[in-house]
C-alpha cells in the first residue's frame, strides 16, 4: 500500500516540471531567465517554507532534543559520503565532473521535495518538516563552505561567515527563536509566509522542467556515472541512515523522517553552487536531472523496505 501511495505522489510531484518544460520548449521563457526563477526559490520560497514549518508545531522539550539528535546524525551521513568521495576521487580533482560527483554524492532534495513527503508519510508527526530543516541546515553548511571549496579550490569559503549567512541557515534566525517562544505570526502575515512556503515544490519542479528542455538527453541519460551517483545518493545513503539509526538506537519518529529525507533525490543546490561558482553545472544539471526522474521508482522502493 505504502509503494503505490508513494509511486503516485512522487509521480504528481515530478508532474509539475512538465509546465516548465513546456515554457521552454515554446520559447514563452527564454533560458537565461531560469536562473531568476531559482532566486525566487532559494531566497523566498525556501527561508518562508523554513518558518512555515516550524510555525505548525508547538515548542516541546522533546522535539528539541531530536532535532539536535537529527542534525548530529545528518552531519555524520553527509560527511562520511563526503569524505569517501574525496579518498576516492581526489587524484583525479583536475576534472570538475570528479569534483561534482563529490558534492552530489550527499546532498538531497530534503526541503523542496522532502518536507511535502514527509506531510504525505507522516501525517501525524508535523515536526519531521522540522527535523528536515535540520538536514538541510547541515547540508548547506557543509554546501557553502567545503562543498564549495572543492569546486573552486579556494580555501576563503571555509569560514564562519559562510556557515552563518547562506540560504538554508539565515530563516532559521527567525524562526527558532518564534518556536522557542511559541510565538504565532499575525494572521495575514502567517498565510502570505505559509503560501509562499508552499511554492517551494512546484517552483523547483517547474525549475527541473525548465533544465530538462535545455540540455542534450545524451550527455545527460546515456553516461553510466550519472546512474551510479544516482545510486551513491538515493539508495546507499538511506541505507546507510537506516543502519547507523539502528546502532544508536534512534526513535522511530526520527528514524523514519531521516530515511525519507536521505531517499529524496539529488539536490537542486549541486546545480545552484556550480552555476554561483562557475563550474561543473553540466554535470551538476545532468546529475540533478538523472536523479529526479529516477526518484520517481527510487523513493517508493526504498521507503516500502527501510520505513
Amino acid at each position: 500500500m505504502q509503494f503505490s501511495v508513494t509511486l503516485v505522489y512522487v509521480a504528481v510531484m515530478l508532474a509539475y516540471a512538465v509546465p516548465g518544460f513546456l515554457l521552454i520548449r515554446s520559447r514563452a521563457v527564454a533560458p537565461e531567465h531560469i536562473a531568476s526563477f531559482s532566486k525566487l526559490l532559494l531566497f523566498v520560497a525556501q527561508p518562508c517554507q523554513v518558518i512555515a514549518s516550524f510555525q505548525k508545531i508547538s515548542f516541546q522539550r522533546s522535539i528539541v532534543k531530536n532535532m539536535l539528535i537529527f542534525l548530529g546524525l545528518s552531519f555524520l551521513i553527509q560527511s562520511l559520503f563526503l569524505l569517501c568521495f574525496w579518498l576516492i576521487l581526489r587524484k583525479r580533482y583536475e576534472r570538475i565532473e570528479t569534483r561534482v560527483f563529490t558534492i552530489a554524492s550527499f546532498m538531497t532534495n530534503c526541503t523542496f521535495m522532502g518536507v511535502p513527503l514527509l506531510e504525505k508519510l507522516m501525517p501525524s508527526h508535523p515536526e519531521a518538516a522540522v527535523y528536515a530543516m535540520m538536514f538541510s541546515m547541515s547540508m548547506n553548511i557543509l554546501a557553502w563552505t567545503v562543498c564549495a571549496y572543492i569546486i573552486t579550490g579556494e580555501k576563503r569559503y571555509i569560514s564562519v561567515k559562510k556557515i552563518l549567512i547562506n540560504p538554508a541557515v539565515l530563516p532559521l534566525f527567525a524562526a527558532v527563536p518564534l518556536f522557542l517562544t511559541n510565538t504565532a505570526l499575525p494572521g495575514a502575515v502567517g498565510e502570505m509566509v505559509e503560501l509562499l512556503g508552499k511554492m517551494t515544490t512546484p517552483l523547483c519542479m517547474l525549475v527541473l522542467g525548465m533544465r530538462l528542455a535545455t540540455v542534450r538527453w545524451r550527455e545527460t541519460f546515456l553516461v553510466p556515472a550519472h546512474y551510479l551517483m544516482t545510486a551513491v545518493n538515493q539508495i546507499a545513503m538511506p541505507v546507510i541512515a537506516w543502519l547507523l539509526c539502528r546502532a544508536f538506537h534512534v526513535a522511530a519518529d526520527v528514524r523514519s523522517a531521516l530515511i525519507i529525507v536521505c531517499c529524496c533525490p539529488i539536490a537542486a543546490i549541486v546545480l545552484n553552487l556550480t552555476e554561483i561558482l562557475k563550474g561543473g553545472q553540466k554535470t551538476a544539471s545532468a546529475l540533478v536531472l538523472t536523479g529526479s526522474i529516477l526518484s520517481v521508482f527510487t523513493i517508493p522502493l526504498m521507503t516500502s523496505f527501510l520505513l
